[in-house]
């Protein structure tokens, strides 16, 4: 897209630098919509997977379509790419999790509470009671 002796000039870098922010924001509107949807528990993991999928679109996609007009020679860059995506991931889940409203993410079933006043109460060798039965047999 750019060539490289137009890299180092400190006007690119700032328009590089917005880029970085851009796309990150961007995939982190990927990642809220991840977590919505299977839900926040092992955020961790699901944030690391995202982060290495990205790793992996942006690296492959990116060379292949000529984005990069320099291409990683060492081993350990493209380790380094893929530790800071990994980084980014866990990072960014923790970050949604952390400050997101709860009402963003639905509650499974299993974690709904009910607040019905006639709801059954269960003791282990007698027959189920409702709080308006409990409240008549006190009351009596």
């Amino acid at each position: 897209m750019m060539r490289a002796i137009r890299m180092n000039q400190r006007k690119n870098f700032i328009l590089g630098e917005l880029f970085h922010l851009i796309t990150g924001s961007a995939l982190s509107l990927v990642q809220l919509e991840v977590l919505k949807k299977y839900g926040k528990d092992h955020h961790l993991v699901k944030g690391g997977g995202t982060g290495l999928i990205t790793w992996g679109v942006l690296y492959n996609f990116g060379q292949r379509m000529d984005f990069f007009t320099r291409r990683a020679h060492l081993t350990k860059t493209k380790y380094a790419s893929l530790l800071n995506h990994l980084v980014y991931g866990l990072v960014s889940s923790q970050t949604i999790v952390t400050l997101a409203d709860p009402s963003i993410f639905k509650k499974k079933e299993s974690e709904q509470v009910t607040t019905s006043s006639a709801q059954p109460h269960y003791i282990p060798g007698l027959p189920p009671t409702t709080e308006s039965e409990e409240t008549e047999l006190a009351i009596h």
